[in-house]
């Protein structure tokens, strides 16, 4: 499973938002799958010379993304999966299956950093109506 992350990190609150430089950390440590943390040109490589199931890209705007989720119309955080089906068909339901707990695992990060935002402006503006 080859890993890229072209995510720029944003200002959000006065502090550093990087999500996709923290999901990388995260899955560093996973070791459930073998992941490869590699650039946009050597995933295209691999997959073309049948080196990894599965490339994940990470978009430039996931943290940009993530700093939505208090407004009215926030935006999705999407990762792009592509899969090299030729593989074989094992290689497919692992990376369907890798996929699909990496979105669970985003989601509970996001709705934690949204209560957690939650709870501070909820604190700023009880004190305000003190």
């Amino acid at each position: 499973m080859a890993v890229v992350n072209k995510d720029v990190p944003v200002d959000y609150q006065g502090k550093e938002m990087a999500v996709g430089d923290q999901m990388v950390k995260e899955l560093k440590h996973n070791k459930q799958l073998d992941w490869k943390f590699v650039s946009p040109s050597k995933a295209k490589y691999g997959m073309s010379h049948r080196k990894y199931y599965t490339v994940i890209t990470i978009p430039k705007n996931f943290s940009k993304n993530a700093t939505t989720v208090l407004d009215k119309n926030p935006k999705p955080m999407n990762l792009k999966y592509q899969t090299n089906d030729s593989l074989n068909y094992i290689g497919y339901v692992m990376s369907q299956v890798a996929m699909t707990r990496l979105n669970e695992k985003i989601r509970a990060n996001v709705t934690n950093a949204y209560a957690t935002t939650m709870f501070k402006e909820l604190k700023v503006l009880g004190k305000g109506m003190t």
